[in-house]
């Protein structure tokens, strides 16, 4: 919602807006859940949170990292970096050569400096082909961003969404917020780049863009099955190597990112990775365009005796171009359920309940069309997709309503 490159007028990010015209824009993405944990590790390892085990933030045990993305592009001889968010465990392990020591609380990573970053670049840049894991706290809280990103937004003319509840300046205000908050982090990307262009090492670099989960004023977003929580733009862009300038209609998933990084590196893509390359698609050529996006949302935390995939999802999610469907297998109470909400009413929903919204019409998702019995045969359809996806892709036998 607040990135210019896809039509905000008050966006705050003009480098990111100028590396997303420079190269493919894929304005429809997925991730496969709406928190930042299972989502970040589906981005190392290809593969979705049933595949994984890692579903939810609080998880006791950590991603396996055979066939993770930075130990494979380690052993094809990139030297590998890591800034910012990451969850599991030892970063060494994972693949990553520096930094040496991990920042556990993510927040030092741009919001200080990058000084590691820029020294690693130093040192491996003329010899080593680079893969940077960059990741850093922003705009996610703390929402603290200095006064030379807040002042300049002070009086910014904020507009309402339908349905806000709650006061609309307070929404305004938290709004002039994580505008600042874009800002800061537009101004790190400036930052990189510039370190990039300094050593020479910047008209060779693929820069691949997403977010790891939605986090949004006015709309449910973080850890449900709505769109503000489970939808990403992803762009790539190399400038001189790819097209630049397009936007493409394709559906892609975060687990897409993992072939295709594979991919343009030359390294051989696992037989367990779950999603697909978008090389031809981004070199112009002809690719299968798929159906619909799949994701299963999980409750916030692990239950005892650990990960039970097919016990915790709460939702199965399917989403075409035009319709999205849920279907909840749990009741959604606040006691258990740890959304991102404010200036909206918590989204409770009881087991075998069904929503469908047409999001041509409604992209924010107000309307659901559920108890419509002309739509019986197409939540059906949609459902039978989302169960063959979890099938197909190894999912445990599901406790059907």
């Amino acid at each position: 919602e607040h990135c210019g490159f896809l039509g905000n007028p008050l966006a705050q990010t003009p480098t990111l807006d100028a590396l997303a015209r420079a190269g493919c824009v894929f304005p429809v993405g997925y991730v496969p859940m709406s928190r930042c944990r299972p989502s970040l590790a589906a981005l190392l390892s290809g593969r979705f949170p049933h595949q994984t085990g890692v579903t939810e933030n609080e998880a006791n045990h950590t991603l396996t990292r055979r066939d993770s993305l930075p130990n494979l592009l380690k052993a094809a001889g990139y030297a590998t970096f890591q800034g910012g968010k990451f969850w599991e465990g030892s970063q060494l392990s994972m693949g990553f050569l520096e930094p040496k020591s991990v920042d556990t609380v993510f927040k030092n990573f741009v919001r200080e400096d990058q000084k590691e970053l820029e020294d690693f670049v130093e040192r491996h840049g003329s010899e080593r082909p680079l893969f940077v894991w960059w990741a850093p706290m922003l705009p996610h809280g703390p929402f603290n961003p200095p006064e030379k990103y807040r002042a300049p937004l002070a009086k910014l003319d904020v507009p309402l969404p339908a349905g806000l509840v709650g006061d609309a300046e307070a929404f305004r205000e938290t709004e002039r917020t994580f505008y600042a908050m874009d800002a800061w982090f537009d101004d790190g990307l400036k930052q990189l780049r510039d370190t990039l262009a300094a050593k020479g090492e910047l008209e060779d670099t693929l820069f691949v863009f997403l977010i790891d989960n939605g986090y949004a004023n006015g709309f449910v977003s973080k850890g449900s099955a709505f769109e503000k929580g489970l939808r990403t733009p992803v762009v790539f862009s190399w400038p001189g190597k790819l097209a630049g300038g397009r936007t493409s209609p394709a559906l892609v998933h975060s687990v897409d990112v993992y072939a295709t990084v594979l991919d343009f590196a030359g390294v051989p893509i696992p037989a367990s990775a779950a999603g697909v390359s978008l090389r031809p698609t981004l070199e112009g050529r002809e690719q299968p365009l798929r159906d619909a996006l799949h994701s299963a949302v999980y409750r916030y935390k692990e239950r005892p005796g650990g990960a039970q995939p097919a016990k915790d999802v709460f939702a199965l999610v399917a989403r075409t171009a035009r319709w999205k469907f849920v279907l909840y297998l749990r009741n959604v109470e606040p006691e258990n359920y740890l959304f991102f909400h404010e200036f909206q009413p918590f989204p409770a929903r009881q087991r075998g309940e069904r929503d469908l919204f047409d999001l041509a019409a409604d992209p924010h998702e107000r309307k659901d069309l559920a108890g419509d019995s002309s739509h019986a045969a197409l939540m059906d359809e949609l459902l039978r997709g989302a169960l063959a996806w979890w099938k197909e892709t190894g999912g445990a036998e599901l406790d059907l309503p």
